[in-house]
């Protein structure tokens, strides 16, 4: 029997904003920037927060088509070892993981760039990681910050289709 589960998907639209005179630069460069990650050996695509004991990395994308990015990220929190509690005897025992190790977690996202926008939806979760986590530790260049709106919708579906009719009628 196939379990499922409810997700919290937030959408987002990103921008890279130039320091030098506040221009946007191409959204294509975000995608390349995801692509340029992925295709790095994954030791190389790891971000290690020492404050938080929290490591997450790029660990699979899909292209689908020119414009669609989609896969996700993995990360775990370490430096965490509970002890174990049986549920039938309620015996205890120390945990056998190392301190270096964590439970994984998977934060799946979709990426759709086009001439004039690139719109991320990221799945959100307590112990996954967030937009402001990964994409700022490989930002494009020093001269770029990326600009994150954050979108609040009750039917994204609905919204997103209703904005693709809106930009294809102007």
């Amino acid at each position: 029997m196939t379990e499922t589960s409810t997700r919290t998907i937030v959408h987002y639209s990103l921008k890279l904003i130039s320091k030098h005179d506040n221009s946007e630069a191409n959204p294509a460069l975000i995608k390349s920037c995801f692509e340029a990650i992925a295709s790095l050996p994954k030791v190389e695509r790891k971000h290690d927060d020492a404050t938080s004991k929290k490591v997450h990395f790029l660990d699979h994308t899909v292209r689908s088509g020119t414009n669609i990015l989609s896969g996700y990220f993995k990360s775990a929190k370490y430096d965490y070892r509970p002890p174990l509690i049986d549920k039938n005897t309620l015996a205890e025992r120390r945990s056998p993981k190392s301190k270096s190790e964590g439970e994984q977690e998977k934060t799946h996202f979709a990426l759709r760039v086009d001439k004039d926008d690139a719109l991320l939806l990221l799945e959100q979760k307590k112990a996954g990681i967030s937009i402001g986590t990964h994409l700022p530790c490989f930002a494009p260049a020093r001269a770029l910050s990326l600009l994150i709106i954050l979108f609040q919708s009750h039917n994204l579906i609905q919204n997103t289709t209703q904005m693709a009719q809106c930009k294809g009628s102007g």
